[in-house]
């Protein structure tokens, strides 16, 4: 294709974290940019995945200096994706402070961290947590056996 579009890249950047190709995901990223086409809320969930599967926390805060620069910091899908990153590199604090910054809130991004607490073996952050929540789904419930 002469000129993709981020439908096209999306794609492949998708693709590429899908079949576990991490690395070929953000260099297709650096060539989207390169290439004048601006990133949407999805190019970055499957960033964050690909990060994730690289566990690469360099990669993964530059990734988030990237969601600030184009505007994706309240969008709760992509701040859900960053506590789930943070957390699964042990990173705790920084999964805290993406869910503590976040202006809205869903019951993913609630089950995401109150999931970080119980990944890192802090129950009673877990449990802290769990009663603040607003809204509890089933997976949360089974989590406490309730």
């Amino acid at each position: 294709m002469k000129e993709p579009n981020v439908f096209v890249y999306n794609a492949l950047i998708n693709g590429f974290v899908h079949c576990a190709y991490p690395l070929k995901a953000l260099q297709f990223y650096m060539h989207m940019l390169r290439a004048n086409v601006f990133p949407t809320s999805y190019t970055f969930s499957s960033l964050i995945k690909a990060c994730t599967l690289l566990l690469g926390i360099s990669d993964g805060k530059a990734v988030h200096v990237h969601i600030w620069k184009y505007g994706f910091d309240s969008h709760v899908f992509v701040q859900t994706a960053l506590i789930d990153f943070y957390s699964n590199l042990n990173k705790i604090s920084e999964s805290r402070r993406v869910f503590d910054e976040m202006p809205e809130r869903d019951v993913f991004s609630w089950t995401a961290m109150v999931s970080a607490y119980v990944r890192d073996g802090d129950l009673c952050s877990t449990r802290r947590l769990f009663d603040e929540m607003p809204e509890k789904n089933i997976a949360i419930g089974q989590c406490w056996g309730c």
